[in-house]
């Protein structure tokens, strides 16, 4: 049964309704949905079908919500799939190396239209010494890899 946003509702309200993630009730605190909602995270222990399916339920909540939601994730496809806009960030300092805007209309899918492009681009920022990009040394890919500046 997909996730039903009441007016007053909580946010463990919602998502219990789903029966997906029966875990997720008692890692969310009761009370108002928030305007901001922080999710560091939160698929990265799932399987894959389990993983498939919060994907789908967690764009019906953002689309009833429209609330603001900051996900932190090392999967590019759950970025592709969820994200307005992706920030890439680069290992040791981490700083912001990219900001991609994803336009892609909702609800999408990992293998959805569209998705391999964003997919892509987002490894393209996570890749950026292996093609040599000026001031940059030494190899490695995701976030930034190698060795820390001198």
């Amino acid at each position: 049964m997909p996730a039903i946003l009441r007016p007053n509702s909580t946010l463990s309200e919602t998502v219990s309704q789903g029966n997906s993630a029966p875990s997720w009730n008692t890692s969310i605190r009761s009370g108002p949905v928030p305007d901001v909602l922080l999710m560091d995270e939160p698929f990265a222990a799932l399987d894959a079908q389990t993983r498939d399916l919060l994907l789908g339920e967690m764009q019906e909540i953002w689309q009833r919500t429209k609330k603001t939601v900051l996900f932190v994730t090392h999967n590019v496809a759950e970025a592709a799939v969820l994200a307005s806009r992706v920030v890439v960030f680069s290992n040791r300092p981490s700083t912001v190396r990219a900001e991609l805007p994803v336009s892609l209309p909702r609800p999408r899918t990992p293998e959805g239209e569209g998705a391999a492009a964003v997919q892509r681009a987002i490894l393209a920022e996570l890749r950026p010494r292996a093609r040599g990009r000026p001031g940059e040394k030494g190899g490695g890919g995701g976030g930034g890899g190698g060795a820390a500046p001198p």
